[in-house]
């Protein structure tokens, strides 16, 4: 048996009151909740990031992976951001730091304003805010684009 730390698709967590998050397919959720399974279930190794909410995101091409910027109240229901001063987690420190020496540092999102202490509360408002800024993103599965091709104009 494997002892790991339980992290969360979006469409997997369930929000107080019904319904799942939204999200881009890099997105996982962390949480306190471990669980153990058999060794066998595991397919294979997959990288996840660890990066605080006022940080760019690494691009996928350079930096494959799924990207952890919030966790997953359990009990509660609700999402936080993991970088938070009064009450941050020993372990989500040394997460981000282990991402930063990947990675190397991520510039600030400038634009990005998070209240200290901020629950999340309309979490599906900020994923759409943010497609809406970067467009649709594609889907890891099936994002596959062949050497040498070129984009024809969408307007045709």
């Amino acid at each position: 048996m494997i002892s790991a730390q339980q992290l969360y698709r979006p469409d997997k967590a369930e929000k107080k009151g019904g319904g799942s998050w939204k999200s881009n397919n890099r997105e996982l959720f962390y949480s306190l909740h471990r669980d153990e399974f058999p060794a066998v279930t595991v397919m294979h190794r997959c990288v996840v990031h660890f990066i605080p909410i006022h940080k760019q995101l690494p691009k996928c091409k350079q930096h494959p992976g799924f990207i952890v910027q919030k966790m997953y109240d359990t009990k509660e229901m609700k999402l936080w951001n993991i970088i938070d001063k009064d009450n941050q987690l020993q372990e989500i420190d040394e997460l981000v730091q282990k991402t930063i020496q990947r990675l190397g540092e991520l510039p600030d999102i400038e634009t990005a304003v998070v209240p200290k202490n901020s629950h999340i509360q309309d979490h599906d408002e900020l994923v759409q805010n943010t497609i809406k800024r970067l467009g649709e993103l594609p889907d890891i599965k099936t994002s596959v684009v062949k050497k040498n091709s070129h984009i024809q104009d969408h307007k045709k």
